[in-house]
């Protein structure tokens, strides 16, 4: 389950701990803004809408798997952002959702999305307009997790 951190002198800052299928964790944040709210999404919930995006550029990347994922280019990019640790977690990704689709594309962070799911994250924290974080937490968010936004 994915554990969210409060930064005590930052309030809108969050510090998520994301448990790997391996044991270990990685470290992500974000800072809330009224834009944007957050979700922690079921992994294969998500990936099945990403890959349900018709024209998508990351079209690649959506319909990989471990092996392809590994191969991609900016992937060791990634391995060295987790690697960080608390100290300086890694940004959530930024998606768009069409709940008309419905579909998910990915805006900022398609190599930290295949990352986890190439190290069999279960669920994992991700970031979209407001306006449209309530429908994706319906279609995608993990069990036992709430949507997350600006109080």
């Amino acid at each position: 389950m994915v554990k969210i951190e409060r930064v005590t002198n930052r309030p809108d800052h969050l510090v998520f701990t994301v448990p790997l299928e391996d044991g270990k964790v990685v470290y992500m944040k974000t800072d809330l803004s009224p834009i944007y709210g957050v979700v922690i999404v079921d992994a294969e919930k998500f990936l099945e809408l990403w890959r349900a995006e018709p024209s998508s550029i990351h079209r690649d990347q959506s319909h990989g798997n471990i092996n392809t994922w590994k191969k991609d280019e900016k992937y060791p990019n990634a391995e060295g952002g987790f690697s960080l640790g608390y100290g300086d977690p890694v940004p959530l990704a930024e998606i768009g959702f069409w709940p008309t689709v419905p579909c998910i594309s990915l805006v900022n962070g398609v190599t930290r999305t295949i990352w986890l799911l190439s190290k069999g994250c279960k669920s994992f924290p991700v970031c979209c307009a407001i306006k449209e974080a309530a429908d994706l937490f319906r279609e995608v968010g993990s069990s036992g997790t709430e949507l997350i936004t600006r109080k």
